[in-house]
Parts: structure tokens; sequence; C-alpha cells
């Protein structure tokens, strides 16, 4: 086994979000959802990010790989709002790293969402 690979730490996107939140060159976090896990971190982080008034931009990915209604986009954001919902503070963006669909979208919303 790899050295390195003994000492690695399973970290979920919650908790990178969290030390972000606490980290003071942070201006703003990208949250790449692709599944609800470790909600409870993913609340200390919303919330932090909320308080902190640090911005916050959600992608959620892995969108061709479900019916692209505007229902199924409300109903996704409902469930992750009601989950977490600190993140009604925060945009959401619907894409797919893997089709690069709007990717550019996360650019165009950064300024902005320093800005406020």
């Amino acid at each position: 086994m790899v050295e390195w690979a003994k000492r690695a730490v399973d970290l979920g996107v919650g908790e990178i979000a969290e030390s972000l939140v606490d980290d003071p060159h942070t201006e703003a976090i990208l949250l790449f959802m692709e599944t609800i896990r470790g909600a409870e971190h993913l609340a200390r982080a919303a919330r932090g990010a909320y308080a902190a008034g640090k911005p916050m931009i959600v992608f959620v990915n892995k969108w061709d790989q479900t019916p692209k209604t505007d229902l199924a986009r409300k109903d996704l954001e409902r469930i992750a709002k009601g989950e977490l919902p600190f993140l009604e503070y925060f945009p959401f963006i619907f894409g797919s790293a893997v089709e690069k669909t709007n990717i550019g979208k996360i650019f165009e919303w950064i300024p902005e969402v320093i800005a406020e």
C-alpha cells in the first residue's frame, strides 16, 4: 500500500464546507452536491456560512441523470432546502460535470454572491 494512502482521511463535503466557513481567506463557498449525505455537517456549514456572511453557491451535479423538468428541479430544491433549511438563502445551479452543463453559471454567480 502507498504510504499516503495509509494516512488518508475520508472527509465529506459538509466537513470541508465547515472548514471553509472558518477560513478567514475564504470569501465564498461552492457546495458541489450529488446527494444529501452527512446532512448535519451540511446544515452546520450552511448556517455558519450565513452567519459569517459568506455566500454559498449550491451546484447540484448529475442533473443529466434525472428527468429535466422544472417540476423535478423544484422538487429536488424543495427536498434539499427541507433537509438543510439554511440553503434557502443561497442560489442553486443544476448541471452535469460530465456533460459540462451549466458549469459556466457557477462563474457567473461568483461575482454576484460576493458583492451581496
